[in-house]
């Protein structure tokens, strides 16, 4: 969990490492969201993902939300990528994601 959260907090690693290793962990995000420090990695992976990505990561929790409802780190997983709004309103649930890139597009530099 150290190594990848190194990776996600590395200025000096490219953005397109980061996205194939969020590959890479697709399909294990349900049980990495059980553990307490796979939560976090799952988080990590989250923040740094791009929209499609968040969208496969979410369809997947949302697959797994029983499981991970069962566990405290689970809950905050499901609470942090908005799973209860990618349910309901998917379209709604993109938007958010498009205006937060936006926002932080324009305040970096």
């Amino acid at each position: 969990s150290r190594v990848i959260d190194a990776v996600f907090a590395s200025v000096s690693i490219a953005v397109k490492p980061k996205q194939k290793l969020v590959d890479l962990l697709l399909g294990n995000f349900v049980a990495l969201g059980t553990s307490t420090y796979g939560s976090f990695c799952a988080q990590r992976c989250y923040a740094a993902a791009n929209t499609d990505r968040k969208r496969q990561i979410a369809q997947e929790l949302v697959a797994g939300e029983r499981k991970l409802a069962a566990t405290q780190s689970g809950r905050i997983l499901l609470s942090k990528c908005r799973v209860d709004k990618f349910k309901r309103q998917q379209t709604e649930w993109e938007s958010d994601l498009t205006q937060q890139q936006r926002k932080l597009e324009l305040f970096s530099d």
